[in-house]
């Protein structure tokens, strides 16, 4: 199991990447080209590898049917 969020980076508001975002997608739509200063930056991941795959992740939890199903990690 993979767990992602995606966020803008950092120095990024989410409406700040929306309108950027939104002013690329409608240029798109009509053929014009949008310079790279007014692309949304990629978004970022917020959880790093070593927590986000499961396979790279050592935060592990036995799941019952009884519960309940509460598990606090301490995360470096």
């Amino acid at each position: 199991m993979t767990v992602s969020k995606y966020m803008p980076p950092p120095n990024m508001t989410m409406a700040q990447y929306e309108k950027l975002a939104s002013a690329a997608k409608k240029a798109g739509e009509t053929g014009e080209m949008v310079p790279i200063d007014k692309q949304p930056p990629p978004l970022v991941d917020m959880f790093p590898p070593h927590y986000a795959v499961s396979e790279k992740s050592n935060l592990k939890a036995n799941v019952t049917s009884v519960g309940p199903n509460n598990f606090k990690f301490a995360l470096d």
